[in-house]
């Protein structure tokens, strides 16, 4: 999957975006720069919620709360939030996404329920029986009008919002299969400190609050997690996906020897992979699977996590997570990744990324100077106000 062109006409302080990234470029990675407040996050974060939740039931409540921090005017009865160019599969698709008031050239969207038993439940109740009902059949034959009137101008209805607004798609695309295939290839990365658009407003009111009934944010950001698989933050070492990583090594050792005989070296070939990560450090797992154990070098004393530098641990993170979700031909969408990183590893991070993970796509919202310096001119993308190198 390759994002060939994102264009935005409002949204947050993003206006008349147009930004082409070329997939014939080498390698496919662009750096995404402006100075503080130029919209890079928010970009990010509405390439990612449009793409990756708007194609699962599961994720819509994610895109509902994104949806409900926009505002609109009175006379908006059809707004473009984005229009995206994607290469997927050797077939190009568009993809647009507009926000439409509930009555839709006549037809009012409240009536478009996405399956017969949500029907059911929510507007018939548990006394009506779906065959026989003439109200249900009616209800029935007023959605297919819809389904027809959308067709018929490729668009899909995606979910309602806020009462009275609704999310359209706009594409060529009429197989849903492979708008829910591409959704799964779409990822993003970013520190926990960032405010995430895609959480409830009591969710992102936690930044600020002390009365959060035993929750906090990061709370919040580890449930989302749980829900959005295309999700990580990485401002540690995914103590979690590490030993998960693990079992899932041991467990393909023992499938071998159920198979074949013998057990496999997929622990082994892990741990080795994990050690050339680190500097004269190595690092393995407990008996049990539960605590990650770092050792120096050819030497038995253990390092206790203050002895690891938060650069070490966040490239560790990192590398992990792409490894563990065998992220591949994906777009990945990743805020900040130079935090915590020395200048020169900065500048190695494009070639590590390359060597972590296969053809993928890899839009970086940066300020590294020197990440940018791996790469081409044409390679970095900016948004006003536009990064100034320092004299």
């Amino acid at each position: 999957m390759f994002l060939k062109k994102i264009s935005i006409e409002k949204f947050r302080v993003l206006k008349d975006i147009d930004i082409q990234f070329e997939p014939e470029f080498t390698p496919t990675i662009f750096p995404l720069g402006s100075l503080n407040g130029g919209g890079k996050s928010s970009l990010l974060q509405l390439v990612f919620t449009l793409l990756h939740c708007s194609f699962n039931k599961q994720r819509h409540q994610y895109l509902v709360n994104f949806l409900s921090t926009l505002t609109f005017t009175k006379r908006d009865t059809m707004t473009t939030l984005a229009k995206f160019d994607i290469w997927h599969d050797d077939k190009e698709f568009f993809l647009e996404f507009m926000v439409s008031d509930n009555n839709f050239e006549g037809q009012n969207f409240n009536v478009f329920l996405e399956d017969v038993e949500e029907l059911e439940q929510k507007r018939l109740g548990e006394a009506l029986e779906a065959n026989h009902s003439p109200l249900l059949k009616e209800e029935k034959k007023r959605q297919s009008k819809i389904h027809h009137l959308l067709k018929l101008k490729e668009m899909l209805y995606v979910t309602h919002f806020d009462n009275n607004k609704v999310l359209l798609c706009k594409t060529n695309i009429d197989d849903t299969d492979i708008l829910s295939k591409m959704s799964d290839k779409v990822y993003l990365a970013a520190p926990s400190t960032q405010v995430f658009l895609f959480l409830s407003e009591k969710e992102k009111g936690a930044v600020f609050s002390r009365e959060s009934r035993g929750k906090n944010y990061v709370d919040y950001i580890n449930k989302a997690q749980k829900n959005l698989t295309g999700f990580f933050t990485y401002d540690f070492a995914s103590t979690d996906l590490i030993i998960k990583s693990f079992e899932k090594a041991r467990d393909k050792d023992f499938e071998d020897a159920l198979e074949y005989g013998e057990y496999g070296e997929h622990f082994k070939e892990l741990t080795t992979e994990l050690n050339n990560f680190l500097i004269a450090k190595t690092i393995t797992v407990n008996k049990q699977l539960s605590n990650i154990v770092f050792n120096l070098e050819n030497d038995d004393e253990k390092l206790l996590p203050e002895d690891l530098s938060h650069g070490e641990l966040k490239k560790l993170g990192i590398y992990i997570w792409l490894k563990y979700y065998a992220i591949e031909d994906s777009l990945v969408l990743m805020d900040e990744i130079e935090i915590g990183l020395h200048p020169d590893w900065q500048y190695e991070i494009v070639n590590e990324l390359q060597e972590w993970s296969k053809n993928n796509q890899f839009i970086l919202a940066t300020h590294s100077y020197e990440l940018c310096q791996a790469l081409t001119p044409s390679h970095v993308k900016e948004l006003e106000p536009k990064l100034i190198k320092a004299k």
